[in-house]
């Protein structure tokens, strides 16, 4: 892995660190209005944010190369509603995306055989999270509209089977 590569790889590792920041001031904000099927929602994308953080991190470690944190821009703290969270979700989502291809692109310019493997599986897993913030924020928008946000509530505690009343 070279330098090129490597500078790449260790913005994406701090971009998960605020793609977390961002889940986990979401899943504050529905814990506050006792909204615990979304902010469990929310909260479980924090955890796998930091995950893919952490792997980010063990790559560049393996690899041979020092990761470096850097600042993580504050979180957005005001949030009007539902919708407007899991816009910003989706909208988060296809920005990740983008650099995540962005990185693809750059790997195989640079020749990087190392890192093809390793970013396939974010590949595909963006596709899945961008669906699934997709869905979501159509069945506000189509079916349940902002006056109904408990039955969102409970959608999301079944659908994703989130243990929510712990």
């Amino acid at each position: 892995m070279n330098d090129i590569v490597f500078k790449e790889f260790n913005k994406q590792m701090n971009r998960e660190t605020e793609s977390a920041f961002i889940y986990l001031a979401l899943s504050t904000h529905f814990q506050f209005f006792n909204l615990k099927g979304i902010s469990k929602f929310f909260e479980k994308r924090y955890k796998e944010e930091l995950e893919h953080m952490f792997k980010f991190q063990q790559f560049l470690l393996s690899n041979n190369h020092h990761p470096i944190i850097s600042e993580i821009p504050k979180p957005i703290a005001q949030i009007s509603d539902a919708l407007f969270a899991f816009d910003l979700g989706l909208a988060h989502e296809k920005k990740i995306t983008k650099h995540i291809h962005d990185l693809v692109d750059l790997i195989r310019k640079e020749d990087c055989k190392v890192a093809e493997p390793f970013l396939s599986n974010f590949v595909a897993e963006q596709i899945q999270e961008e669906s699934m913030f997709a869905h979501i924020r159509d069945v506000i928008e189509t079916q349940l509209g902002l006056d109904n946000i408990y039955l969102l509530d409970k959608e999301l505690r079944d659908k994703y089977e989130i243990e929510c009343c712990t």
